[in-house]
């Protein structure tokens, strides 16, 4: 083999490898809180293709909220804009391994045209999201997928 082959052969492993040092994905539990049927579970399917679709960079979890009660206070506010960071905490340590970089709540009933989001990153504290008369549209839940995104990437360390 030449020089330039190996070279060649060198760089194409390289540019390859998905993996860089201090790299790694932003690890991301997605709840469906939804209250708002068949049409809900599309609107947070919708949001959680926006992050499957980030490959790589983004590890996610989806789970609906009646999967993951049980790690939940007792009492719980009925809206998810007043969950707080310690009613999530439970749900971010994960056996022998490192916590979750962030929990996303997410309550959207598109029929009556609301969309409701709480976003728990690692630091303490939330962010919320709440929508109101907007038509649920593909363009629309992109944007709100891309403010989870920034939002999840509070006090993130590769």
């Amino acid at each position: 083999m030449t020089r330039a082959a190996l070279i060649a052969t060198a760089l194409i492993a390289t540019a390859a490898a998905p993996a860089r040092a201090g790299w790694r994905p932003l690890e991301l539990m997605l709840i469906d809180a939804g209250q708002g049927g068949a049409a809900g579970k599309r609107c947070v399917d919708r949001v959680a293709g926006f992050f499957k679709a980030q490959g790589e960079d983004v590890d996610l979890v989806r789970r609906d909220l009646a999967a993951v009660r049980a790690k939940l206070p007792a009492t719980l506010p009925p809206s998810v804009l007043a969950w707080t960071d310690a009613a999530t905490a439970a749900l971010r340590v994960r056996k022998g391994d490192d916590p979750l970089d962030a929990i996303v709540v997410i309550d959207c009933r598109p029929d009556a045209r609301t969309l409701d989001v709480v976003i728990d990153p690692a630091p303490d504290g939330v962010a919320t999201l709440r929508l109101r008369a907007v038509a649920l549209e593909a363009p629309v839940l992109e944007w709100v997928a891309r403010r989870i995104q920034a939002a999840a990437y509070v006090g993130f360390e590769p």
